[in-house]
């Protein structure tokens, strides 16, 4: 049976005539709470020492001497101003307010081990000595003789130019993996029999993920919209020719799919090969970003 203790609206109509007490302890009483001002003292004290106390100004470290900030700053020496070498030397004397053109210059023979020029080529083991000569960026030598129009005989290969070695696995990765094995796959695909359709779709992908390739974009952009051109010029010569044999134009256009896969990939690679080959840099297209 629900009593009072259920919630008002169990209360008693009547209010009842006693209350039982609590069968517990009584509570214990609260310790009284502490004054802050209890040890205050009575009268306000008096703070009249003002005149015994410094500035603040005066606590501090003393300033440094000011410069104005408008004024260059005097460098007497640095590490860069070193008398250690022929470099720092000049760069001394020129801090120093001495002209070096009106050096004199220096008598008598050198001292110490001889060290050969830094502009003059290396020579080979037994290559003989080259026949005296101006130093490239000096006026010929007296009494040397005419100066040779043509390469010496005492360089390597004659003088010849060398067109610097690139290896394969440099030009791999300038033209990427995606490109190399999709074109790969598309020049594969008529040879696994009911997967010749890979050959067009193949090659699609391959342009798409063109954008890798940071070399001579332009020439990769071109060569691609090339054989794209070829491509679609021959679905639609076997569309007009036989628009009603249809397996004779899916292989038709298979066909020329695997060619241009093949023929994409030797270009490709020829391009970046050439373009590594003569120092060229990647040019990848900048990408927005939110702190521009």
């Amino acid at each position: 049976m629900a009593t009072w203790e259920d919630g008002p609206e169990y209360a008693p109509v009547a209010r009842p005539g006693s209350f039982a007490s609590p069968e517990v302890p009584a509570l214990s009483v609260a310790p009284p709470r502490p004054t802050p001002s209890a040890q205050a003292p009575a009268e306000r004290p008096r703070f009249d020492q003002a005149e015994k106390l410094r500035e603040l100004a005066t606590y501090g470290p003393p300033p440094g001497p000011e410069r104005d900030p408008n004024e260059p700053y005097d460098v007497v020496r640095s590490t860069m101003t070193e008398i250690d070498s022929a470099w720092s030397m000049v760069h001394h004397y020129h801090v120093q307010g001495d002209d070096p053109a009106q050096w004199a210059p220096p008598n008598g023979n050198p001292v110490g081990p001889q060290q050969p020029d830094p502009r003059l080529p290396i020579l080979l083991a037994g290559t003989p000595a080259p026949p005296p000569g101006p130093v490239p960026g000096t006026g010929p030598v007296p009494g040397a003789g005419p100066v040779p129009a043509t390469q010496p005989e005492w360089l390597p290969d004659g003088g010849q130019h060398r067109e610097p070695s690139v290896a394969f696995g440099t030009v791999f990765n300038a033209v990427s993996l995606p490109v190399f094995m999709t074109l790969l796959i598309g020049g594969l695909a008529m040879a696994v029999p009911f997967f010749g359709f890979l050959s067009p779709l193949m090659f699609i992908l391959a342009f798409v993920t063109s954008g890798r390739i940071g070399y001579r974009r332009h020439w990769i952009r071109n060569t691609f919209l090339v054989a794209t051109g070829a491509l679609v010029t021959t679905i639609v010569a076997g569309l007009l020719m036989n628009p009603v044999d249809v397996l004779a134009f899916a292989d038709l256009v298979y066909a020329v799919s695997t060619a241009i896969c093949w023929m994409v990939l030797i270009a490709v690679f020829l391009i970046v090969w050439q373009a590594i080959a003569a120092g060229d840099r990647p040019d990848f297209p900048r990408r927005a970003s939110g702190w521009d």
